[in-house]
Protein backbone atom coordinates (compact mmCIF):
# COMPACT_ATOMS: atom_id res chain seq x y z
CA UNK A 1 0.00 0.00 0.00
CA UNK A 2 1.06 3.36 -1.03
CA UNK A 3 -0.09 7.05 -0.43
CA UNK A 4 0.51 9.35 -2.95
CA UNK A 5 -0.28 12.97 -3.06
CA UNK A 6 -1.54 14.53 -6.46
CA UNK A 7 1.04 17.03 -8.16
CA UNK A 8 -1.70 19.63 -8.64
CA UNK A 9 -2.01 19.03 -4.09
CA UNK A 10 1.63 19.50 -3.69
CA UNK A 11 1.92 22.60 -5.77
CA UNK A 12 -1.10 24.93 -4.02
CA UNK A 13 -0.98 23.27 -1.01
CA UNK A 14 3.09 22.74 0.17
CA UNK A 15 3.14 20.66 3.63
CA UNK A 16 -0.05 18.06 3.18
CA UNK A 17 1.36 14.98 3.65
CA UNK A 18 0.82 12.12 6.16
CA UNK A 19 2.05 9.50 8.29
CA UNK A 20 0.41 6.01 7.90
CA UNK A 21 0.90 2.68 9.38
CA UNK A 22 -1.07 -0.70 8.94
CA UNK A 23 -1.70 -2.74 11.78
CA UNK A 24 -2.63 -6.76 11.20
CA UNK A 25 -3.99 -8.57 13.61
CA UNK A 26 -6.20 -6.78 15.89
CA UNK A 27 -8.94 -8.08 18.22
CA UNK A 28 -11.42 -5.53 18.08
CA UNK A 29 -14.49 -5.06 20.38
CA UNK A 30 -17.98 -3.42 20.91
CA UNK A 31 -17.03 -2.05 24.32
CA UNK A 32 -14.12 -0.77 26.43
CA UNK A 33 -11.75 -3.25 28.77
CA UNK A 34 -10.50 -2.19 31.96
CA UNK A 35 -7.07 -1.65 30.95
CA UNK A 36 -8.54 1.25 28.40
CA UNK A 37 -9.55 3.59 31.58
CA UNK A 38 -6.70 3.70 33.18
CA UNK A 39 -5.31 5.15 29.37
CA UNK A 40 -7.99 7.55 29.32
CA UNK A 41 -7.60 8.90 32.65
CA UNK A 42 -3.71 9.34 32.01
CA UNK A 43 -4.89 11.11 28.54
CA UNK A 44 -7.56 13.26 30.11
CA UNK A 45 -5.42 14.34 32.71
CA UNK A 46 -2.65 15.64 30.44
CA UNK A 47 -5.26 17.44 27.96
CA UNK A 48 -6.99 19.21 31.13
CA UNK A 49 -3.49 20.24 32.52
CA UNK A 50 -2.08 21.51 28.96
CA UNK A 51 -5.52 23.37 28.74
CA UNK A 52 -6.87 24.54 31.64
CA UNK A 53 -9.72 26.61 30.46
CA UNK A 54 -10.88 26.55 26.62
CA UNK A 55 -9.90 29.79 25.52
CA UNK A 56 -6.07 28.40 25.92
CA UNK A 57 -6.52 26.12 22.76
CA UNK A 58 -7.40 27.99 19.91
CA UNK A 59 -3.77 29.74 21.05
CA UNK A 60 -2.01 26.15 21.12
CA UNK A 61 0.27 26.61 18.17
CA UNK A 62 -0.20 23.09 16.61
CA UNK A 63 -4.28 23.93 16.99
CA UNK A 64 -3.98 27.45 15.14
CA UNK A 65 -1.67 25.74 12.19
CA UNK A 66 -5.06 23.14 11.27
CA UNK A 67 -7.45 26.02 11.63
CA UNK A 68 -5.23 28.32 9.45
CA UNK A 69 -5.33 25.53 7.09
CA UNK A 70 -9.28 24.74 7.03
CA UNK A 71 -9.79 28.56 6.39
CA UNK A 72 -7.07 30.03 4.30
CA UNK A 73 -6.62 26.27 1.87
CA UNK A 74 -10.05 25.04 2.45
CA UNK A 75 -12.37 27.20 3.03
CA UNK A 76 -13.94 26.30 5.93
CA UNK A 77 -14.71 27.90 8.72
CA UNK A 78 -13.23 26.51 11.55
CA UNK A 79 -15.38 27.80 14.49
CA UNK A 80 -17.89 26.01 12.44
CA UNK A 81 -16.53 23.13 11.19
CA UNK A 82 -13.92 22.20 13.93
CA UNK A 83 -10.69 20.13 13.25
CA UNK A 84 -11.28 16.75 14.56
CA UNK A 85 -8.37 16.92 17.00
CA UNK A 86 -9.64 20.78 18.22
CA UNK A 87 -12.84 18.75 18.75
CA UNK A 88 -12.00 16.12 20.96
CA UNK A 89 -9.85 18.51 22.95
CA UNK A 90 -12.70 20.84 23.64
CA UNK A 91 -15.28 17.88 24.73
CA UNK A 92 -12.71 16.89 27.45
CA UNK A 93 -11.89 20.49 28.68
CA UNK A 94 -15.33 21.21 28.93
CA UNK A 95 -15.79 18.15 31.21
CA UNK A 96 -17.48 15.22 28.40
CA UNK A 97 -15.96 12.11 28.04
CA UNK A 98 -14.80 10.99 24.37
CA UNK A 99 -17.86 8.77 22.32
CA UNK A 100 -17.61 5.51 23.07
CA UNK A 101 -17.66 3.79 18.74
CA UNK A 102 -15.74 0.89 19.66
CA UNK A 103 -12.12 -0.28 21.01
CA UNK A 104 -9.76 0.72 18.12
CA UNK A 105 -11.64 4.01 17.35
CA UNK A 106 -12.00 4.97 21.02
CA UNK A 107 -7.95 3.96 20.73
CA UNK A 108 -6.95 6.31 17.89
CA UNK A 109 -9.00 8.98 19.77
CA UNK A 110 -6.75 9.12 22.36
CA UNK A 111 -4.05 9.50 21.02
CA UNK A 112 -5.39 12.63 18.67
CA UNK A 113 -6.10 14.01 21.98
CA UNK A 114 -2.67 13.09 23.61
CA UNK A 115 -1.20 14.69 20.73
CA UNK A 116 -2.91 17.26 19.63
CA UNK A 117 -3.15 15.63 15.95
CA UNK A 118 -6.04 14.39 13.90
CA UNK A 119 -5.82 11.20 12.77
CA UNK A 120 -8.25 8.39 11.12
CA UNK A 121 -8.27 4.86 11.17
CA UNK A 122 -10.03 2.54 8.55
CA UNK A 123 -10.35 -0.88 7.29
CA UNK A 124 -7.27 -2.14 5.57
CA UNK A 125 -9.40 -4.78 3.77
CA UNK A 126 -12.37 -2.99 2.45
CA UNK A 127 -9.77 -0.80 0.88
CA UNK A 128 -9.36 -1.19 -2.76
CA UNK A 129 -6.69 -1.31 -5.05
CA UNK A 130 -2.57 -0.79 -4.01
CA UNK A 131 -2.77 2.99 -4.13
CA UNK A 132 -4.51 5.94 -2.24
CA UNK A 133 -4.46 9.27 -3.84
CA UNK A 134 -4.81 12.25 -2.06
CA UNK A 135 -6.51 14.88 -4.10
CA UNK A 136 -8.99 17.26 -5.20
CA UNK A 137 -12.38 15.91 -5.42
CA UNK A 138 -14.07 15.64 -8.88
CA UNK A 139 -17.01 18.27 -9.20
CA UNK A 140 -20.31 16.06 -8.74
CA UNK A 141 -18.30 12.94 -7.40
CA UNK A 142 -20.19 11.07 -4.58
CA UNK A 143 -19.34 10.69 -0.80
CA UNK A 144 -20.58 8.86 1.47
CA UNK A 145 -20.04 9.76 5.48
CA UNK A 146 -20.18 8.28 8.77
CA UNK A 147 -23.64 8.98 9.99
CA UNK A 148 -24.92 11.01 7.51
CA UNK A 149 -26.53 10.74 3.81
CA UNK A 150 -24.97 10.88 0.04
CA UNK A 151 -23.24 14.22 -0.83
CA UNK A 152 -22.41 15.55 -3.60
CA UNK A 153 -18.99 16.96 -3.49
CA UNK A 154 -18.21 20.97 -5.28
CA UNK A 155 -14.80 19.47 -6.16
CA UNK A 156 -12.80 21.89 -3.66
CA UNK A 157 -12.38 19.57 -1.58
CA UNK A 158 -9.32 17.30 -0.77
CA UNK A 159 -10.02 14.12 -0.36
CA UNK A 160 -8.28 10.16 0.13
CA UNK A 161 -9.26 8.06 -2.57
CA UNK A 162 -9.17 4.89 -3.23
CA UNK A 163 -9.85 3.06 -6.75
CA UNK A 164 -13.43 2.92 -5.58
CA UNK A 165 -13.60 6.36 -4.88
CA UNK A 166 -12.90 8.82 -1.59
CA UNK A 167 -12.62 7.22 1.39
CA UNK A 168 -11.78 10.46 3.48
CA UNK A 169 -12.55 14.31 3.28
CA UNK A 170 -9.23 15.59 3.97
CA UNK A 171 -8.65 15.78 7.69
CA UNK A 172 -11.84 16.00 9.24
CA UNK A 173 -14.52 13.26 7.40
CA UNK A 174 -14.63 9.36 6.44
CA UNK A 175 -17.00 7.42 4.64
CA UNK A 176 -19.34 4.39 5.48
CA UNK A 177 -17.43 2.14 3.44
CA UNK A 178 -13.85 1.97 5.01
CA UNK A 179 -15.10 2.70 8.43
CA UNK A 180 -13.63 0.31 11.43
CA UNK A 181 -16.50 -1.73 12.99
CA UNK A 182 -16.20 -4.60 15.38
CA UNK A 183 -15.30 -6.74 13.33
CA UNK A 184 -12.35 -5.19 11.65
CA UNK A 185 -8.94 -7.13 12.49
CA UNK A 186 -6.48 -5.12 9.99
CA UNK A 187 -6.25 -1.22 10.30
CA UNK A 188 -4.92 1.46 8.11
CA UNK A 189 -4.15 4.26 10.45
CA UNK A 190 -3.10 7.96 8.88
CA UNK A 191 -2.23 11.13 10.64
CA UNK A 192 -2.89 14.32 8.83
CA UNK A 193 -0.44 16.78 8.05
CA UNK A 194 -0.63 20.07 7.06
CA UNK A 195 1.97 23.37 6.38
CA UNK A 196 3.53 23.86 9.65
CA UNK A 197 3.35 20.62 11.22
CA UNK A 198 7.06 18.66 10.67
CA UNK A 199 7.61 14.80 9.28
CA UNK A 200 8.63 13.85 12.98
CA UNK A 201 5.98 15.39 14.87
CA UNK A 202 3.55 13.38 12.29
CA UNK A 203 5.45 9.95 13.07
CA UNK A 204 5.36 10.80 16.76
CA UNK A 205 1.45 11.09 16.81
CA UNK A 206 1.54 7.89 14.59
CA UNK A 207 3.50 5.95 17.42
CA UNK A 208 1.04 6.93 20.05
CA UNK A 209 -1.99 5.42 18.03
CA UNK A 210 -0.03 2.21 17.14
CA UNK A 211 0.96 2.20 20.92
CA UNK A 212 -2.53 2.17 22.78
CA UNK A 213 -4.07 -0.01 19.41
CA UNK A 214 -1.43 -2.89 20.12
CA UNK A 215 -1.31 -2.64 23.83
CA UNK A 216 -5.19 -3.32 23.87
CA UNK A 217 -6.07 -5.10 20.82
CA UNK A 218 -3.06 -6.85 19.50
CA UNK A 219 -1.65 -7.15 16.23
CA UNK A 220 1.73 -6.23 14.66
CA UNK A 221 2.29 -2.21 12.90
CA UNK A 222 4.19 -1.33 9.78
CA UNK A 223 4.88 1.91 9.10
CA UNK A 224 4.24 2.72 5.60
CA UNK A 225 6.89 4.96 4.40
Amino acid sequence: MEIVIADDVQEKLKGVQVASAIIRGCRNTASRPEEFYDVESEVISYVRRRYPEPSKIARDPRIRVYRDFYWKLLGLDPTKIRPANEALIRRVVQGESIPSINLIVDLYNLASLRTGLPMSAYDFDKIKGERLLIRYADSGEAFYPIGGGPETLTGNELVISDAEGPISIYPYRDCMRTRVDKDTSNVLLIVFGVPGIAPITLLWGLKYACKYIMMLTGGKAELLI
